[in-house]
């Protein structure tokens, strides 16, 4: 390619893969220096958009960005005169130049035959988010958010059955969204089209309102327009005074939120809502849930079930701006970095002028005019809804959730201004393709190809937004990799569909930054099996999904970043599944609320490791290992105290917490824990380590190890171990242990039985002469087999040669 980082545009709901216009009869010129030319009349080209000249001399036909000189001509970048050109030749526009220009997906806008490594390719923000104008009170490890006064009106909530016209059988079904029941209208082949059924209603305003919503789920794909909701003023669903077209749904038997604006106000005397089927299409059963009058279309509080919510610590921080004490903001668009940041001083004074550089540690501070931020935690996301009913909101986990199902929120109990924004709604697709396609090409590792998202909505010149999509209940995949590598993808956002992140095929690798997906069926991000897939992660969040949060497959797969929350899902938070070989190695993570395990290891082999790790409220307990450590480091708190001891959740080699709610070391292991504790020292200062059998399998035969030191030795010179030991019982024993096989001159085992009197610190001693010089690893095994609630704790090792 001749040209070289171009910039491309995407916008999925008013862009056009459509291949562009050739311009013909174009003609080369070199006006002065080495500039290379192209006259063409009015040829509607923007500098930076990338031409392919076809038909000219050799030289120049390739591929090229542009800068505009005028409407007639445009200079070929990076290009220097070499020859006469043929007399005309044609340029062929890529297309996705400007906002106007954009390209609609990946598949079929941004192909490789359009793009290649270093290439940008720029997606269109959603609406920002805009205040509700009154506070919410946020649950802890709830579903309900509660509003302070309702913003939405109850048209009919599903709980009883609807009055059949002929042909048309009407009841009530479990499967719901909201409440105990949903609406369920029966349609038979012989009914072909018009009023199906209709609730009746006690006269009601809705004059206040503009919009309704509702969740729909037919079992047969239907085109839009087919099926129509009307609200009328007679209480027989006739005489219509509103009628809503609903969308297509080319999706069977999937939960789809639809909102539909009557550009205008609602009735004001509404006595029924009704079903109609404008255009036949056969037996058909259409469910229908929490039908509700919604505020007018782009108003602050016109919330929908299509809506997301969060709270006001989901805005970005902005300049000269006044902030009070404790207030919580993120990093601009371009300069987020997983974090969020508190006031913590200068409350009620502004911010600078100009953005600070943001700390990346947990209680790092920064000042920022009159204030002081202190990194505080995590971001936060944005929630789908799950149901509205008057000033109760309920979080959902995913179109297919039902309503006695889905984990809510896990993040702090407070009242705080609260917010909603409306994402981008995507074409549902069906099966397991790509809603906006799979991705077509891959960057290099010197010239990464960018997926960049929250491109201001005028000109798409400023990464001012956000990008959320949605799927509207797709059973497939919002961005697929498609095994392309040296992929990066930032700031973009997927909500409503099968799978958020997906790599469908082996091979690849791809760096998601800032990227967030909430409310799929089944994984914010999704690694096939056999995929050899690698994912570096910052500032992901896998949020309220109906099965696992990140879901790695098997063999070769690599995960790893920084500042990760796995929180609020339906299953685990990571889920290992099948995989055997899932290398994980992540920091800063949030595992919080999860109705599985906050990580689950499944089948894999490789050692998991986490760092400064914030747990709560996990259903079976934060950590489960099975044929794998899981290594945690830094600072983790465990708040609700979830990391299960039990040996059914440890059935493999353990997990290592580094530094527990700030008591130091635990090992975690099947059968029992060995921690660092100051409830008995032999001296005053620092830790023992405590070992607690929890099984009366861990036996003499399966005793708790415990890796006590690593000692350089001198080939035929006595090396010298000593240890203090206590128990609390004699049933509990322990032994310091060389074991045999390390080195030279210690063929067999060389240990010291450990059994001092209960309640007393006694030392012990252990030598070995080795033949060779070399290191040998120094153990402690501690072991019970009568009991399963003694303790045996070790202090001051010491070794000597």
């Amino acid at each position: 390619m001749a040209y070289t980082n171009a910039t491309f545009y995407l916008d999925p709901i008013s862009g056009s893969d459509s291949a562009r216009t050739a311009l013909t009869s174009c003609t080369a010129s070199n006006p002065s220096g080495t500039i290379a030319r192209i006259n063409k009349t009015a040829h509607g080209l923007v500098t930076g958009a990338v031409v392919d000249l076809t038909l000219f001399s050799a030289w120049l036909n390739d591929a090229f960005s542009i800068t505009r000189v005028d409407a007639d001509n445009f200079d070929l970048d990076n290009t220097v005169w070499q020859a006469t050109a043929d007399a005309s030749g044609t340029a062929t526009p890529r297309g996705g130049m400007n906002k106007a220009d954009a390209w609609k997906t990946f598949s079929s806008g941004a192909t490789n035959g359009r793009i290649t490594a270093g290439d940008t390719i720029r997606t269109i923000a959603s609406v920002d988010p805009t205040s509700l104008g009154q506070t919410a009170t946020w649950t802890k490890a709830s579903k309900t958010v509660t509003l302070t006064t309702a913003v939405t009106a109850d048209i009919d909530t599903g709980e009883s059955a609807w009055t059949a016209s002929a042909n048309v059988t009407s009841t009530t079904s479990s499967t719901r969204k909201e409440g105990s029941l949903s609406a369920s209208n029966a349609i038979a082949v012989g009914f072909v089209t018009g009023l199906a059924a209709y609730k009746a209603m006690s006269a009601t305003d809705f004059s206040a309102y503009q919009q309704i919503s509702l969740w729909i789920q037919v079992n047969a794909a239907f085109t839009a327009g087919q099926l129509q909701i009307k609200l009328c003023s007679d209480n027989a669903g006739v005489t219509a005074v509103n009628t809503f077209n609903l969308p297509a749904m080319p999706v069977a038997n999937v939960w789809m939120p639809v909102t539909v604006d009557n550009a205008g106000a609602l009735g004001a005397s509404i006595q029924s809502v009704a079903l109609y089927v404008a255009a036949d299409f056969g037996a058909v059963t259409v469910l229908t849930d929490n039908i509700i009058a919604c505020k007018t279309a782009g108003g602050a509080d016109s919330l929908s079930l299509q809506s997301l919510i969060g709270k006001v610590w989901n805005l970005n921080w902005a300049a000269s701006t006044t902030y009070a004490s404790n207030d919580i903001r993120k990093p601009t668009s371009p300069n987020r970095n997983g974090f969020r940041y508190k006031v913590t001083a200068g409350g009620g004074g502004s911010s600078g002028s100009s953005e600070p550089t943001w700390p990346t540690d947990i209680g790092a501070t920064v000042t920022d005019g009159a204030l002081t931020w202190t990194c505080d935690s995590l971001e936060e996301t944005w929630d789908p809804i799950q149901s509205i009913r008057g000033t109760t909101i309920l979080l959902d986990s995913g179109p297919g959730t039902l309503a006695s199902s889905g984990r809510g929120y896990g993040g702090t109990t407070e009242t705080v201004t609260t917010y909603k924004r409306e994402p981008l709604l995507l074409t549902p697709q069906s099966g397991t393709t790509a809603i906006l396609g799979a991705f077509q090409d891959s960057g290099s590792a010197s010239a990464r190809l960018t997926f960049s998202g929250g491109w201001d909505r005028t000109n798409m010149t400023v990464q001012s937004g956000e990008t959320w999509l949605s799927g509207q209940g797709s059973t497939g995949t919002m961005y697929d990799c498609n095994g392309k590598s040296f992929l990066t993808l930032s700031n973009l956002n997927s909500v409503n569909c099968n799978n958020g992140f997906f790599n469908s095929v082996s091979g690849g690798s791809a760096r998601l930054e800032n990227c967030h997906a909430v409310g799929s069926n089944t994984s914010s991000l999704s690694v096939a099996a056999v995929s050899t897939y690698v994912y570096e992660l910052a500032g992901f969040v896998a949020s309220n999904n109906t099965g696992v949060g990140i879901s790695a497959g098997a063999d070769t797969q690599r995960i790893a970043g920084r500042c990760v929350a796995m929180s609020n899902n339906t299953s685990h938070g990571y889920g290992g599944n099948s995989g055997v070989l899932t290398s994980i190695d992540l920091s800063y993570v949030e595992l919080k609320n999860n109705g599985g395990y906050g990580a689950n290891a499944g089948a894999t082999t490789r050692t998991k490791r986490f760092s400064n790790v914030v747990a709560s409220d996990n259903s079976s307990g934060t950590f489960e290992s099975a044929s794998t450590d899981f290594i945690i480091g830094g600072t983790c708190t465990d708040t609700d105290s979830t990391i299960a001891s039990a040996a059914t959740n440890f059935s493999g080699t353990g997990v290592y917490i580094n530094n527990l709610n700030g008591g130091g070391a635990k090992l975690y292991i099947d059968g029992g824990t060995i921690a660092q504790a100051t409830d008995q020292r032999n001296t005053a200062s620092g830790y023992s380590w405590k070992f607690n059998p929890t099984s009366t399998a861990r036996s003499t035969f399966y005793p708790l190890v415990l890796s006590v030191a690593k000692v350089a030795c001198s080939a035929s010179s006595l090396v010298t171990l000593t240890i203090y030991v206590r128990r609390d019982s004699t049933n509990i024993a322990g032994r310091l242990m060389v074991k045999g096989g390390q080195i030279a001159g210690v063929g067999a085992d060389a240990y010291t039985d450990c059994t001092p009197s209960a309640n007393t610190w006694t030392q012990y001693t252990r030598t070995f002469t080795p033949t060779a010089d070399g290191v040998v690893e120094v153990t402690f095994e501690a072991y019970d087999g009568a009991g399963t609630t003694n303790s045996l704790w070790i202090d001051d090792f010491t070794a000597s040669q």
